[in-house]
This record gives C-alpha cells, structure tokens and sequence, in this order.
C-alpha cells in the first residue's frame, strides 16, 4: 500500500530508493606472484544496500513539502555580534541610571561569531571559488548557484544485547541545515547513505579454496579495510563527481532554480575507522590522521616545537600515491608479506598500510585538480579521543593512584561519589555504589565524573599530589568546556587554542610529579581486560551514535536474516508515513493516548517570554502567624514576620528587589496588610533563561532537591553572582493601606517570593581560571553577630540554577546554624533531610554545562552584562603561563585584580542579601549582524537536541497544582491586579529582557 501510495502521489520516486551492488576486493597472498595488481584473484563481496548521493539529494533538496524546505542556507555568510557599548550595558544593568550628563562612548567593534558550517571560513572559501568560477553554458544570468554542504558519519554498530548481529551505517546529514535541527534524532533529518557488509565465512571459505590455506590476521585486515575503501569509491560515481564539479539543476522546496554544487565538508568517526579511511597503521610512528607528527613527539604536544611539527600536515600528493603503489607491486607482483619488513620499509615514512583506493586516494584520481585535500576533511570526535580516551585514561590513572594509597581510600573515593547530587534534567544523574569500577559507563557518564571529580579527589593523595592533580582536572574540564561550544567568537577560538597549551602543560606535569608513583591495574580493570576480546563495537561520535537509535528499533521488526535489506526499505517506509502524515494530519493512536495523558495531568503551557512561572494552586494555604508560632524553636523563622513584611516594602514602593530606601517607618510597614493573613507554599519554580548562544532554555529548582540559585552580585563586589540555597516559595496576597495609601495600592496584589538561605565565599580559597579552581563557599553564619543568613527575593531576580557541589574533605560542621527543619530540607546524604548538619564547604561548579561555563568564561551573547571579560580564562599562574602568552608580561596589576579570582565575603550583611537589579537573563543590547551590517534573527526557537522548545513543550505542573487560568492568578476580595493592566514594554525596557 505504501509503494503504491509513493507511486500515486510520486512523493518518492524509485531512483531515490535503495540499491544493492556488488564490490570486488583482491585477495593477497605471501608468496604469490602476478602480473599485476589486477590479475591477482578476487572475491565478490555481496550485500552491498546504498542510495545514490546525487538522487538522494535533489531527492530531499526538492521536497516542497518537508517541514524544514525554507530552513536550508543556501547562501554562507560572515556572521558579527555587535557587543553593547559601555554606556548601553550600564543602562541595561541598573535601570535606575540615566545616561545624561554623561558621555556617549563609542560601541566596540563588532566580533566575529561562528554557530553552523554555513558561515565557517571553509564554507565561505568554497562559495568564494564558486563565484569566481565560469557559468555553465547555457545557464540563465539569474540561476543562482548555490554549495550543498555534505557531512558523513559512519561506524559499526550492534543491533542486539545477545548475538552477533551488527550493523555498519553510513549517515549522511546537509550541513545547509542548523544543526539544532540536524542534532534531533526525532526529526529524522539523518539521511542512510549505505549499509557496509561485513566479510563473512564465505570469504575465508573462497580464499581457502584459492590458496589451500586459511587467510592470516593481516589478510583479513587488509581485505577489510580494501572493501571499506572500494565501497567509498562505488558511492563516488560518475553522477557525483559530475555534480561535484559541474553541479545539477534543481527546483529547491523554497520554490528557487538553483544550480547546487556538492562538497564533501567533514566525515566524523572514530579513531579506527579514519585509519581506514587515511590507510593508516594503527599504534604507528605516525599515528595523527592530520600531519606526520612522530608518536615520540606526542608529548611535546602543546609546546612551540608542537605547532611547528603539525605544520607538516598530510596531503594527497604524488609521494603518497607512489609509496602506495610501490608497496602494492611488492605484495601482488613480488609475493612479499603484507606485514613484511621490505613493505614496512616502503610505507614507514608516513605509517601507511598498502590500501590502493582509499577514501583518501579516491578523492585524489577524482577530485586531483580542485587542490582537495581530504585529509582535512576529517573531524576531531570529542567523544571517542577526549572523553572516552583522553579524559578516561586519566581518570583511570588517578583512581589507580588513590587505590595505591590503600583500599580505604578507594572506598572513601567511592562514598564521595554516592555524596555528589544530580543536577539539570539528566545532566547529571546520581552516582551509584562503587563509582571507582566504571561498570557500563557511557560517555556523558565520564562527562559527569570530570564535572564533579574535583571536590570528590581533595585530600585522597599526598599534598603535591592532591595539587598537581587538581590542576589537571581543571585545565581537562576548561579545554573540555570550550571544546563543546555551540557558539563560538573569535575569542573563545582563541582561548581553546591557549587551553589546549595549558591543558598539555599541565599535563606534563602530572606526568613528571605524580606518574612516578608505582601503581598497579584494579581488579575490576583485570576483569575488563579478558572480556576486552569479547567487547561489542563501539558508537559512532554522538550525532551517528542518536542515529543508530533507529536503526536499532528497525532491527527489531526484521526476521534476523538479511536484516540490512530489511532495514533499508523499512527506512524508506518510515520516511513515507511521515511524510503521508505532515499532509493529511493524521494523528496516530499513540500520540493520542500520549495527548491524553498528559491533560489528565493538568499541564500548565509556559511563553518562553516570561522569566519564570509558579503554579497558581492555592491548594496549601499556610497562616504566616500560626506557622511561625508552629516553628518558634527553629532559627530560620527567626525575624520571619519583619523580613517579610520589610520585602513586601520595597515591592510596593519601589518595586525592585533593593530599594535606595531601607527606613521604612514603623507606620508603613503596618500597612501593609496579608489578605487572610495567608501566604501559600508552592514545590516548583521553572526559570527561563537565555542560553550563551541565543536559545532559551528552562530550570526547575526545588526546595527538596535543586535547590541552589545564581542572582546578580551588587555593584560593590567584584564578582558578578551570589549565590543561595531556596528553602520556600511561596506567593502572597498583600496591600498597603498605611500613609500616603491609594485607591490601587489599596487593592490586593500577589506577589511571588523566594525564601533563601545564602552562601559567602571565602576569603581563604582564591579561584578561578589563574589558580586553578572553582569557587568555595559556605554557608553564611548565623552566629556571628550582624549577619542575616535568610532572606527573601523575588524570583525575577533569579538567573539560573547553580551546581553546588560538597566537599567532604572539609567534613562537617553544626556550627553555622543550630538545628533546623525548615533551612536542611536538602540533607547531607542523598535524598535525605538534616537538621543539624551542614559541609563545613562547597564548591560551585563552574564547568556544569556549557552556559554555566559560559558565565564564568565571559563573552556569552545571550548573557546580559556581567563584566567577565573572556581573557579572563586565558590568566593562569606559574611559569607556564608566562612562557606560552609574552603578551601577558604586559599586564599591570590593576588588571590582574580584576580577574575572576576575586573573592570577596558575600550575603554577609543583611541590608545587601539581593541582588541589585532584576535578573532577566536576556541582553538587550545583544545584536547579531551578518557581514553587510544587517540584523539576523538569532533563530532562538530553533529545536535544540539538549535543549528544551519552550513555545512547543508543555511543562508538567506542580503535584499540588490546579487547572490554571488565563491570568496570573485567581480574582481576590478587591479585585486582584492581573498583569494585563501593567505594559508589557515597559516590564522589557525595566527587566532588562529581549523581545525575541
């Protein structure tokens, strides 16, 4: 029904389905002679499920119909963030502050900003040579030509828990498309370009009957890697390279005639199929896909020396070729062994393997004359080579030197782990028993352990070695973090380039003071050892790795015999009831049920405009005169009355978080009146922020568990951010009716507010990227006369959740505060309550996620002003520093004070426990420019793969909410103020929000 269906509405044509080919590979032998290469035997390998890349990208390209048709960048461009000037960020940052009287300053030259391939120097090269190119002949003056940007992933994959069923994909993504978009695997963007067969039984079977001998380890090897090789050679047809060089007409889904032109951008995988692709050794001299750097140089890396050696970068040159052809005639024609010394000799120069169409070389005898070389094309897999390689080695490494201090440590290591809370929605997920065994341990689990692993190792090695291995961690989470970029400026390339210096320095180092202990495997890394032989195919770099999730489910609907068939027309047929879908609205029977569910929850729809949404339930109404006398023996109620009704104060005059103000008369704080004398208690407060790189993204904060906040630090500290643990929200109804009262001050209005318990930083424990370290704070004492460790907010001076980490090595203390129920909700252990103890200190994490980062590192476009200027993350102490920046001999003092280390005493006095301006996170004067000057939109609702649609998801309200209403909350005795009444741009203009 569905081919017919596809045939009827020709929504598929069938030169845009799949194909099944045959691939012919010759077979080696030691000792066997032949005339030429092409004389010697061969095997058909069968099997072979591709598509076509030309059909299938006038295929997709051409589809009017998709939902992504107008969404394709066709046109590259430069883009430019235009920084706010100093004048217009004080504005935006106190909005009490006139520019008069003053003057104007000029902006600061507008930075170059780099967010998908379509606006990548690499991108605009080719666009470049493209116009300068002859038109077609024959080719209308008004047909736009236009590059089609062609990203490939490929890798292995297994299909089942049990058995040996695999899978190895090609995927092929259009780099035109955001990759916001591309990054979603449920928009099935992905294109299978091919399914690549594996050698079989058959094949030994044929070579035995051949050569009446099995074939060696190497033989296989090299036949694996030739059919790889061959495969890539067959998809590289006549069409493509036509379309590669010449391009193809085609009527685009936006309704334009272009002529498009294919590039091959990048081909992401792993470590040990890019040696299949560059027909490299593996564990060689040269092991760098790259350049020709020597595996004894590898730890020079970073070092001036470095940069000089990767200036030798591999190229496909006539050198190349003609050591591959040299060692190829020695093993077909002179019958010498594939692991011989006389071939080695012929390819050590440069650690090849004798493979003579390899992706590299095919792209050489087809695209020689376009100066392509395709070894650049190859992109870094930070999942595979730094967290599942560099960063796991490392850690291994420190686990075996903690275990060499003695088992107690271990365990010690292993109850910290157990300490560490989660964060985010699954960004960081608890640690479990025995964190120190890796049992089953994924990528974005390693990703965790290096975000926490700096509180967990403090104090488990000796003094210089607790030190050195600090400072390693934190330069691996630096690097790490700027790696991951979505968005990146001309200053943050600059500063990954300087990490990736630091990070190896201090690496050295770690090898010099702290590998010289003697160590020895786990038992546990023993027992990985002996199944290692055992061990299932590895994932694909995570775009690939979402992607086998489909192929995957596919697996299972298939009879297990011929799946890849199987799995190739299935693809098709998903793609075709998706596409049947989008045009007659069909809704099928699970997304109903899902629909269903979720109303019977009652959820709650949130704009991405506003700053945060609290439930409007009144279900738990608290009497605050009752309650209060009902905790009287707690500390934290203590002044709760006066501080409360103190807050309402500065709401009602002033209607900012600080007031000037802070002599509220007697008779003014006795007009205010609570309606009922009640105030109600909510479980969740959602805050909408807007990420680094323009997205907007949403935190729930718990007083339960989440519970730690991020608000803007007053002007008098240098730091930007205070930081406080929520421990009520809660929403009032109050009015003032004392002196100097009016017909609308009279009526009742509700106000949100945040209970909070602060932290302070302290004095001593400098921090920052010059020391090496994350904050440490406390929490603020309660003891010690003319501090106030409570207070409340309003929650529009919230930016952000905070990630505050314990540090047990600081132990606990009960001296900060004397027991209490309400102030402990979140106890020492996981998941539980305390009412006596508190860690003496925590750490704030800085490399949380990539915003999170973000704020510390400076630069963030999305981010308001916060005076983190990105140099900041280029100061690092010690001789190191000074020997890799000669330009940093040139800072004065002054500029070294106003670094990120500072580390000023916070929440300590009780008439500054606030922030002084509203929080809303948005920069308003954060203006994106393409290379002409004009504005771009900053696409911020674009679907993100790890960040949340606000205008599409309906958040899950509270366990205690009731169906809400259109306005902001239910109508009071008096008539309460709904927010229509107040205008909305001047809520903008005073909060500091964009209009997005």
């Amino acid at each position: 029904m569905l081919k017919k269906w596809a045939e009827d509405t020709k929504a598929f044509r069938p030169e845009h389905g799949w194909h099944e080919s045959q691939v012919h590979i010759p077979m080696p032998r030691t000792g066997a002679r032949y005339t030429s290469v092409d004389a010697a035997p061969t095997y058909q390998v069968d099997g072979l499920h591709h598509r076509h890349i030309v059909d299938l990208v006038i295929g997709v390209l051409s589809d009017k119909d998709s939902r992504f048709a107008k969404s394709y960048h066709y046109v590259p461009n430069e883009l430019y963030w235009q920084p706010p000037s100093a004048s217009s960020s004080d504005l935006s940052t106190n909005p009490s502050s006139s520019s008069s009287g003053s003057a104007e300053s000029a902006p600061p030259p507008p930075i170059r900003v780099y967010t998908d391939s379509y606006n990548t120097d690499a991108v605009l090269e080719e666009e470049k040579k493209l116009q300068n190119m002859p038109r077609i002949e024959g080719d209308d003056p008004k047909l736009e030509y236009a590059i089609v940007s062609l990203l490939v992933w490929s890798d292995e994959t297994a299909l089942s828990s049990f058995g040996s069923a695999k899978l190895w994909p090609i995927y092929l993504y259009f780099g035109n498309l955001s990759k916001y978009i591309r990054g979603r695997p449920t928009e099935f963007v992905a294109e299978h370009l091919a399914y690549i067969p594996d050698l079989t039984d058959k094949f030994k079977d044929e070579y035995e009957r051949e050569y009446l001998e099995p074939p060696t380890e190497e033989v296989l090897r090299f036949c694996r890697r030739e059919l790889f090789c061959r495969i890539w050679l067959l998809l590289m047809d006549d069409k493509f390279m036509k379309a590669y060089t010449e391009g193809i007409v085609v009527m685009c889904g936006d309704g334009v005639m272009r002529r498009l032109f294919l590039r091959l951008l990048t081909y992401a995988a792993d470590y040990m199929e890019k040696v299949k692709i560059t027909a490299l050794k593996p564990n060689s001299n040269h092991r760098c896909v790259r350049c020709r750097m020597h595996s004894n140089d590898i730890c020079d890396a970073g070092s001036h020396e470095d940069s000089q050696r990767r200036e030798d970068v591999r190229k496909d040159d006539h050198t190349t070729i003609s050591s591959i052809n040299q060692a190829r005639k020695l093993v077909f024609e002179n019958g010498y062994s594939l692991a011989g010394t006389r071939v080695k000799d012929v390819l050590k120069g440069q650690s090849l393997t004798p493979i003579q169409v390899s992706l590299s070389n095919a792209f050489s005898i087809r695209l020689a004359e376009t100066g392509l070389n395709s070894y650049e094309m190859l992109a870094p897999d930070l999942m595979h080579e730094f967290e599942l390689g560099v960063w796991k080695n490392t850690f291994n490494h420190i686990v075996r030197l903690i275990n060499a201090q003695g088992e107690h440590k271990l365990a010690e290591f292993n109850r910290r782990m157990r300490l560490m809370p989660t964060w985010g929605r699954d960004k960081i997920r608890r640690f479990y028993e025995d964190a120190a065994t890796r049992k089953q341990m994924a990528a974005h689990d390693y990703e965790a352990y290096l975000i926490v692993m700096m509180p967990v190792i403090e104090g488990l090695l000796p003094l210089e070695d607790d030190k050195t291995v600090s400072d390693l961690v934190f330069e691996l989470a630096n690097w790490h973090a700027l790696a991951k970029l979505r968005m990146h400026q001309s200053a943050t390339l600059l500063n990954l380039q300087r990490a990736t210096e630091h990070m190896y320095a201090a690496m050295r180092n770690f090898a010099e003071k702290s590998c010289k202990h003697p160590t020895e495997e786990l038992p546990s890394e023993t027992a990985a050892r002996v199944r290692r032989a055992q061990a299932k195919p590895g994932g694909a770099p995570p775009g690939g790795e979402l992607e086998h999730r489909h192929v995957k489910k596919l697996y299972l609907r298939t009879n297990r015999v011929n799946f890849a068939r199987q799995i190739a027309l299935q693809h098709d047929y998903r793609a075709m009831v998706a596409h049947w879908r989008s045009n007659d609205g069909y809704t099928p029977l699970s997304l109903r049920l899902q629909n269903r569910q979720r109303a019977n929850r009652r959820p709650v729809q949130t704009s991405p405009l506003v700053h945060h949404v609290i439930s409007d339930s009144k279900r738990t109404p608290i009497n605050v005169y009752s309650w209060v006398d009902d905790h009287e023996d707690d500390p934290a109620v203590k002044n709760f009355i006066s501080r409360l009704y103190e807050h309402l104060a500065t709401r009602i005059f002033d209607g900012t978080m600080y007031s000037e103000r802070d002599d509220f008369t007697s008779e003014e704080l006795d007009g205010i009146r609570l309606f009922e004398d009640r105030m109600y208690e909510h479980k969740t407060l959602r805050v909408n922020y807007t990420t680094y790189d323009m997205r907007r993204e949403q935190d729930v904060i718990s007083p339960r568990n989440h519970a730690d906040i991020m608000v803007p630090a007053p002007e008098f500290d240098s730091f930007p951010y205070w930081f406080g643990r929520v421990i009520g929200i809660f929403t009032v109804q109050a009015s003032y009716q004392g002196p100097g009262s009016t017909t609308q001050s009279r009526r009742w209005h509700e106000y949100e507010i945040l209970w909070v318990r602060w932290f302070t930083r302290n004095d001593d424990a400098p921090f920052g990227f010059e020391h090496r370290r994350q904050p440490t704070v406390s929490f603020v004492d309660a003891n010690e006369p003319g501090n106030d460790p409570f207070s409340f907010i309003n929650p529009d001076d919230v930016i952000r959740a905070a990630y505050i980490l314990p540090r047990p090595h600081h132990g606990l203390t009960d001296d900060l505060l004397k027991p209490s129920k309400l102030a402990r909700k979140i106890g020492v252990e996981p998941g539980t309550s305390d009412e006596v103890w508190d860690y003496d200190r925590y750490t704030v994490a800085m490399f949380a996620d990539r915003d999170v980062f973000m704020r510390y590192h400076g630069g963030g476009i999305g981010h308001r002003h916060t005076d983190v200027e990105p140099d900041n993350s280029n100061r690092h102490r010690g001789n190191e520093s000074a020997a890799v920046y000669d330009d940093d001999a040139s800072r004065t003092a002054s500029d070294q004070d106003q670094s990120l280390a500072s580390s000023r005493v916070i929440g300590t006095n009780a008439d500054s426990t606030g922030p002084l301006v509203s929080a809303g996170d948005d920069d308003p004067t954060a203006v994106i420019l393409d290379a002409e000057g004009a504005q771009e939109d900053p696409d911020v609702h674009d679907d993100d793969p790890d960040n949340i649609d606000l205008e599409q998801r309906e958040v899950q309200a509270d366990e205690d909410d009731e169906e809400a209403g259109e306005g902001d909350w239910d109508d009071g005795p008096g008539g309460l103020v709904s927010d229509d009444e107040f205008n909305i741009d001047d809520m903008y203009a005073d909060e500091g929000y964009a209009r997005l």
